[in-house]
């Protein structure tokens, strides 16, 4: 009685490639946006515009990926699983972790002097910090919510066509005159007492 499963393969590769797009620009801008308006507020400094550009960019990103989880979860139980390896091992072992970025930031400065830099410096904030940790667990947690929502779905799905075949199996005379009362024409007062009168 349940239909064949719908194959996601198409829809859990473009998940995959859009977590992996849009988890790295929300955490840039999120960080970014986050110390910009740190360091900008007053009275020690004027208050920073684009800081609350950065943290608006960032929310979108954050919606995005919501959005993304919601069709499928497999990017974000991929990328968040990455993210939060990274961010313990940066717990875990600081200094091996301290060692590789200093040891990469001529590859970072590649990408352009001020971007590269930036890349550098949050990455070190993040990681030394718990924020990167933080955010790989936020990605896992989305994963964990839009899995188990669509899982109690199909749940209740499969549970009300079982009842369905139950009260068929049960009262077939149902199933039987349910359609005969749909085909029974309507029939006018006027009508029905001419049929009284033919009959007598």
């Amino acid at each position: 009685w349940a239909d064949e499963p719908i194959k996601r393969t198409g829809a859990h590769i473009w998940g995959v490639l859009g977590i992996l797009v849009a988890a790295p620009i929300a955490w840039f801008l999120l960080t970014d946006g986050a110390l910009r308006t740190f360091y900008g507020l007053p009275p020690t400094a004027p208050l920073n515009p684009a800081g609350l550009l950065s943290l608006g960019g960032g929310l979108l990103a954050l919606i995005i990926i919501g959005l993304v989880t919601r069709l499928t979860s497999l990017g974000a139980w991929i990328w968040g699983g990455i993210i939060t390896l990274a961010g313990l091992a940066a717990l875990i072992v600081p200094k091996v972790v301290s060692e590789w970025l200093t040891s990469s930031k001529d590859g970072f400065l590649t990408l352009h002097e001020g971007f590269g830099t930036n890349v550098y410096d949050y990455l070190t904030i993040t990681s030394r910090s718990g924020l990167l940790l933080f955010f790989g667990i936020v990605l896992l947690l989305l994963a964990y919510v839009s899995h188990g929502s669509r899982r109690s779905g199909r749940y209740e799905g499969r549970v009300k066509a079982v009842r369905q075949v139950v009260k068929i199996a049960h009262f077939p005379q149902l199933a039987r005159q349910l359609p005969h009362r749909r085909s029974q024409p309507h029939h006018s007062p006027r009508q029905k007492a001419k049929s009284q009168r033919a009959t007598q």
